[in-house]
């Protein structure tokens, strides 16, 4: 991790900088970059980790609205996201090669609401929708191939998937940290190994098929060096 002085928030638009972020006191100046930002909906907040905790900032004046601690938990969340209401926030901690930690935060209350523990051969991929949180987990069957699992994590924590299916699409050739899920379209792109050239692709959840490659050799490469 990489140690800052400060954090910077700038408007995309005019290029101005809109505010710098405070950090919370008891983490000092020298903190490090966070691993996991998210905006709020309203686009007034911004959520990420500091220290030992959640931190929310409000993004016009910089300052910490809110810290909340991450608990039990020895390990900074690897992503974070809000509720589309704005009342929950979503964080994905890392515990194991293939154990993942998923905890629900109150907004308003500052505490902590709800820990599943869930298996992933990658990084799980959380979504809000309509107020409830989703997330999807990647595991390899006995032949390599990847079963696609969908729970519904809040407001009601589902052990079972509320989807589950093994499609055609090979884990055993494909870079983990390049998988990517989109949930607005329900496709997954990633990044494979294979020989000659690495070439991205992209599976289609609702019809389990698989097509690619999309690109030419220069942006798997560029894409897989991030």
């Amino acid at each position: 991790m990489k140690n800052l002085e400060s954090l910077e928030v700038w408007d995309s638009l005019t290029l101005e900088k809109q505010s710098t972020l405070q950090f919370p006191d008891d983490i000092g100046i020298h903190s490090h970059i966070p691993d996991a930002l998210s905006y709020s909906p309203d686009g007034h907040f911004l959520v990420g980790s500091s220290g030992s905790a959640i931190t929310i900032w409000d993004i016009q004046t910089g300052g910490v609205v809110k810290g909340i601690e991450y608990g039990d938990i020895d390990a900074e969340p690897q992503s974070l996201m809000w509720s589309s209401d704005g009342q929950t926030i979503g964080a994905i901690y890392f515990v194991t090669s293939v154990t993942w930690v998923v905890c629900m935060y109150d907004v308003d209350l500052g505490v902590r609401i709800s820990t599943s523990k869930l298996q992933s051969f990658v990084k799980p991929r959380l979504w809000s929708h309509n107020n409830s949180f989703l997330v999807m987990t990647l595991l390899a069957s006995r032949d390599s191939q990847a079963i696609v699992n969908i729970f519904e994590i809040w407001p009601t924590f589902i052990d079972t998937p509320t989807r589950s299916f093994c499609t055609e699409l090979n884990l055993s050739h494909l870079q983990p940290s390049t998988i990517s899920f989109s949930p607005a379209v329900y496709q997954i792109c990633a990044i494979t190994s294979e020989k000659p050239l690495p070439t991205v692709i992209v599976l289609d959840i609702q019809s389990s098929k698989v097509s690619g490659p999309l690109f030419t050799q220069t942006l798997p490469r560029l894409l897989s060096s991030q």
